[in-house]
């Protein structure tokens, strides 16, 4: 590991998740207007901000010891279990579900399965962002003497995952912006290796 991430980690770690949850976010509603029709592309914005919600309020409500807390085990999850969630969601939408944009949502015959691809839609990404959301918050909550410097690099990696996604979608496709994303946070995961302990913010 380098110097500098040695010495700046924490901040590094938060800007990457934050950069990497908010393309997923964007990501979600083009995925929403295809799978789920384009009358429901805004859901991707509640779904964020729930599933963080939830990630958020499990950490301040379970008894944390900071002793034991391990970020590259949360990040390690994080990486299979988005994976995991995603290629099973992607995998049951292709198998027993039409693509509800190639419809007319008006069609009374598809209410039913409009509701559980729905349903299964915002179950999926809302266990998602709950892992984003638990991590940063976890994260937050070991950096509290220094809450200032990496609420700077959350918005920062926020920022530019809002100006560098539109760009990214104009020359490829979704795969490899999901690829970048797993991309990222692996290379987050190897440089934890030999993180210290204790860690300048």
């Amino acid at each position: 590991m380098t110097n500098f991430f040695k010495n700046y980690s924490m901040r590094i770690i938060i800007f990457s998740v934050a950069m990497c949850g908010l393309m997923l976010e964007l990501l979600m509603s083009r995925i929403a207007d295809y799978h789920i029709g384009h009358f429901n592309s805004y859901i991707a914005i509640p779904i964020a901000l729930f599933g963080l919600a939830l990630g958020s309020l499990y950490v301040h409500f379970k008894k944390v010891d900071e002793k034991n807390i391990d970020l590259k085990k949360q990040i390690g999850i994080m990486l299979i279990a988005t994976a995991g969630i995603l290629f099973l969601l992607f995998l049951i939408l292709k198998l027993f579900f039409p693509v509800i944009g190639a419809y007319n949502y008006k069609n009374t015959q598809l209410g039913g399965l409009i509701f559980l691809k729905t349903l299964i839609f915002i179950v999926s990404f809302v266990s998602i962002f709950f892992l984003f959301g638990r991590l940063l918050t976890t994260i937050y909550f070991v950096g509290r003497n220094e809450i200032g410097k990496l609420y700077s690099a959350d918005l920062t990696g926020a920022a530019l995952a809002c100006l560098l996604t539109p760009f990214l979608l104009h020359f490829f496709n979704l795969t490899n912006i999901f690829f970048l994303i797993f991309l990222v946070l692996i290379g987050l995961y190897v440089l934890l290796e030999d993180m210290p302990q204790k860690t300048k913010l």
